[in-house]
Order: C-alpha cells, then structure tokens, then sequence
C-alpha cells in the first residue's frame, strides 16, 4: 500500500485522506472520449511520528476493506457512474473509465460502527480531460484504532458495544477500527480462564494499543511505529488474582452545572438519580444516562440537606443519607425515607426521618461516635452504612432497621478498603456489592472500585473474595462519589467537580462494564 504523508488541519476530527489515481501503461488505450484510471495508492494526512519508527519493532499497515464503491455524478449532465474498484491497487480490478468531464463523487455513509479494516467515507470533485488523469479523490475517516498484544490472551476478543464483532488478527496483535465518538467495550478472555470487559471512548483517527502485563515474567511490550494515526501504547499490569489493576470508564460526560457537588446516584428501574451535598437545596435531580443532563428536580419539601451522602433504593422506598460527618461533631444524623412512586411521579416530596446513633465496639450505644459516612445500601428490610475512616483506610459495617424513629446503627465489623469509600451499590439481584472511593494523595489520587461478588453486606469482614480496580487520576474522572448498577455490564459511576492549583475539574457521568467479575 503506497501511502504519502500530508498536513491536516488540527480543528478538524474527520482527516482528509486521498486517492491517487494513475493512468496503467499496461492497459489498453480507453474508448474515444474516456479516460482508463488506475487506482495505485491511499494517502493517509496524519502527524509524522519522527523517531519512534526508528525504535520501534514493527511498523503498523491498516487494513483496507476489499473493494471500494463510488458513484461519480456528471455535473454536465447530470449523469451517474456507478464504480467499484479493488484496493489491491496496480491490478486490471483497480481501474475504471470515466468520459471526459467534471464530476462530484461520492460514497455511501458509512453505517457500521467498528470495523477490522479501515471505514472510508469518499467525496469531493474530479476533472477528466484527458486519457490520462492524475487526480487526488478527497476522503474522510472518523475511526480509532485499538489494539491489544496477545500475551496473556486466551483467545479472540469480541467488541460489545457498540455491535458484537470479532477483532482481526495481525501478528502478535488483535486490533478493531472504533467510530468516534462511539462507545466501545471490548470482551477480553485471559490465558488464566478469567474474562473481563475493557471500556473506551473511541478518538477519530488515533491507534490505542494496549498490553495486559503479568506483574513478573513478561517481556516488555512491543514497540509499534504507526506513521499514519497519532499512536499510543498502554500498560495494564495482570495483578496475582487474574485481574487487571485498573478499568477504563467510558461514556465520560459533563454533568448539568446543576449537579456541580454531586454526591449519589441511583437507579429506579431504569431512571436515573442524583443528589448534592451538604450546603445545597435539598433536592433530588433525575438525569439523562446518555447525557448526564438534568431531566427533573424533585424538591423534599420538609427536610434540610445539612450533609447528604448517598442515595439507597429498595422495593417501596428511596432512602437519602444525610449522615456526612467529616468534623465528626455531627449528633442529628439522619436517613430520609421517601415513596418511590413519589420520586418518579411527582416534583414537591415529603421525607419521613430514621434518626440514629451508632453502636461503639463494645455494642454500646454512642451519640459522640466521631464516624463520617458516605455509602449506603438496603437488603432484607436493612439499611447498611459503610464508614469513610478519616486516619486509615478502615471501614465500619453498621445496619439500621428500615423504620422511622430513633434507631441505634448496629456495629458488624470492619473491613480494609482501598481508600475512602464515598458511595455504594447492591447488584439488582442483590448478591453483589460494590464501593465506589478515591485515594488521598492530593491531585495524584486515583479513583478506585472495590467490588464483592455474591458477597452480602453482613459478610464483607469475612470475605476473601474482594476485587479492586483503580480508574485513573482524579484529575480526569474528577471527585468520584457515586456507583449505581443498573446491572453487571452496566454502571453508573458520578464524580463532584475539584479545583486545584488553577486546574478545574468539572462534574463527570461515566460507565464501566463489570461482566465476567460480578458474574
């Protein structure tokens, strides 16, 4: 494949790409008036990579789709040319002939969303004046490439979203061409039997290559010079229990400026929730999934939000945490029960009030007990709460009865978390738990997640079956504080804006995929 490489405008998402058409001397002359073209070659306008193809072990060549399909329109008279040619370019199945004159030309819109070859969207205007034309046909491409090295691969990934497809294989390499702006999950099976799903936001005209990395005993990753697409190559380390340390989220949006201090999230059957925290009105925001866009305010008409926390939902009833107690002086925590028929059907609720106090580690009932609380789930006609320790990265299991009035948090244990949890979730079948937290290490802390499969919230000290997941530097997933599963493949994951040392984070609405770790 003869490719050339030209400037692109940086403003653009969707790069010019270019055909050269080529007069075959081997072709007998073409019919009086008409012109033989020979497709010879592409050229792909992307940043040069320099020196890195010096280095690298292997130059990347992108797969074209067999054959192309264009019809060329006379703007004379109006006349259209359907024509297919091969992309084994120099061959007889590479050329065509047009009469002499001028000529729009198009390809069909492309329709699939990934790819194993290279989608190409033709269109601009070409003059035939002569037997021999050498011409540029003017094209766009607003796909990613991702790649991922098969070390550790147990077989063929597949995509998920956003259409079930094999990957291709090429070499040491599985790869698939993404739409931009497309959501992407990628199925990748392990060599140790385990399965997971890799998420992605897809970028036009950019190669992602990625290597899962045993923590010992794997050759370093492969170097890839992809002179065409911006390329760069990730290292995900394979942690002692199959897993990878981290995830990807995608669907990453903005929130509502509405939604600036977010600090829960829940699903209701398929309607999605949020809440701010303390210093707020006390209102509860539905929000577009897709979006992160707010849809409905909902106002609690008899309840201040002094600190809400988290947002928990079972059967009849939405629950609101107002229990933050990050001074730890706090002595009015409070739960806040609310009719979901109410929340989906009306915009001015009421909230009936579960006060509580937690029990010390002796079981003793303690209204000075210093413990912030930012997470929250209900089972069994329970409501359980999860400690955000302030000097350790320790959390309290307590559960409180799912009745009005002044209740005492009962005291379960403890457990070890992978830093301060700030919110959490019950799978829809309510067999699997999962926390959603940050470090605290200023603005290099990462985001985490901390799942539990078929674990139940009273059995989490004991539990041995505990899977964590870092999802990257606050500085790009911002303050994250809310999970709500909708089911394993799909999860909701909120992030209140951060300002630090000039730098804004604003409000994130992402999603993860937990198939093949939650079930």
């Amino acid at each position: 494949m003869g490719i050339n490489l030209f400037k692109m405008k940086s403003s653009r998402f969707l790069l010019p790409l270019i055909l050269i058409f080529l007069i075959s001397c081997n072709k007998e002359k073409p019919e009086s008036g008409k012109a033989l073209v020979t497709v010879e070659g592409i050229d792909l306008s992307a940043p040069s990579t320099g020196g890195a193809r010096i280095l690298a072990d292997e130059v990347w060549e992108h797969p074209l789709p067999p054959n192309f399909f264009l019809v060329f329109s006379s703007k004379e008279s109006g006349q259209s040319y359907p024509i297919q040619f091969s992309s084994d370019f120099g061959n007889s199945s590479s050329s065509f002939e047009l009469p002499f004159g001028i000529y729009s030309y198009e390809s069909s819109p492309i329709q699939e969303q990934a790819s194993t070859t290279l989608p190409i969207q033709f269109g601009g205007n070409l003059t035939v004046n002569s037997s021999q034309v050498k011409t540029r046909l003017s094209g766009v491409s607003d796909f990613q490439l991702l790649s991922f090295q098969k070390n550790n691969l147990g077989g063929i990934p597949k995509t998920i979203l956003p259409q079930t497809l094999p990957l291709g294989s090429k070499g040491n390499y599985y790869f698939v061409y993404a739409k931009s702006q497309s959501p992407v999950t990628v199925e990748i099976p392990l060599s140790n039997g385990k399965s997971f799903r890799w998420g992605w936001d897809a970028q036009a005209f950019s190669h992602r290559g990625f290597y899962f990395q045993r923590e010992t005993g794997d050759p370093p990753p492969a170097l890839i010079s992809d002179p065409y697409f911006t390329y760069l190559n990730q290292v995900i380390t394979l942690k002692n229990n199959g897993f990878p340390e981290q995830l990807n989220p995608y669907r990453v949006r903005t929130l509502a400026e509405g939604l600036k201090e977010t600090s829960g999230l829940q699903w209701i059957v398929n309607r999605l929730f949020s809440i701010n925290d303390g210093g707020n009105f006390a209102e509860i925001q539905e929000i577009n999934p897709d979006t992160g866009l707010i849809l409905r305010t909902i106002q609690v008409s008899n309840a201040p939000n002094v600190d809400w926390e988290d947002l928990a939902a079972g059967p009849d009833f939405l629950y609101i945490g107002d229990f933050g107690n990050n001074g730890g002086t706090r002595k009015d925590l409070k739960i806040l029960r609310i009719p979901i028929q109410s929340v989906l059907n009306q915009t001015q609720v009421q909230a009936e009030v579960i006060n509580f106090i937690y029990q010390d580690p002796s079981g003793a009932a303690n209204a000075d007990l210093p413990y912030d609380c930012e997470a929250m789930v209900f089972l069994g006609g329970k409501i359980y709460l999860f400690t955000k320790e302030t000097s350790t990265n320790e959390s309290g299991i307590f559960a409180i009865d799912d009745i009005p009035g002044n209740r005492i948090a009962q005291r379960i244990g403890v457990f070890e978390a992978t830093g301060k949890l700030t919110g959490a979730d019950l799978s829809p079948d309510g067999k699997s738990l999962v926390f959603i937290g940050y470090e605290t290490t200023g603005f290099n802390s990462r985001s985490f997640i901390l799942a539990y499969p078929n674990t139940l919230p009273a059995a989490i000290p004991s539990s041995s079956t505990a899977y964590s997941f870092y999802l990257g530097s606050v500085s790009q997933t911002s303050q994250t504080e809310g999970i709500a599963l909708f089911s394993s493949e799909k999860i909701k994951i909120s992030g209140e804006q951060i300002s630090v040392g000039g730098l804004t984070v604003p409000p994130r609405l992402m999603e993860i995929d937990l198939k093949g770790i939650l079930d």
